[in-house]
């Protein structure tokens, strides 16, 4: 599973989990006009509008 860190255009900290290459999340990401479902930095779940994110950085590759 991959840890890809997602950093919004006001500078909060989020944390996303998926089974799928970060090319493809980030394709996903960048495409999709809607909602990630996230954790902030305290682990509570939460969900970020995805035209707010501004950076997205592969944390942990574990494939």
């Amino acid at each position: 599973m991959n840890k890809i860190k997602l950093i919004t255009c006001s500078n909060n900290i989020y944390f996303a989990y998926t089974h799928k290459s970060f090319d493809e999340y980030a394709e996903n990401i960048l495409n999709t006009i809607g909602y990630v479902h996230v954790e902030n930095l305290i682990k509570k779940k939460c969900w970020v509008k995805t035209e707010y994110i501004e950076s997205l950085i592969l944390e942990e590759d574990n494939d």
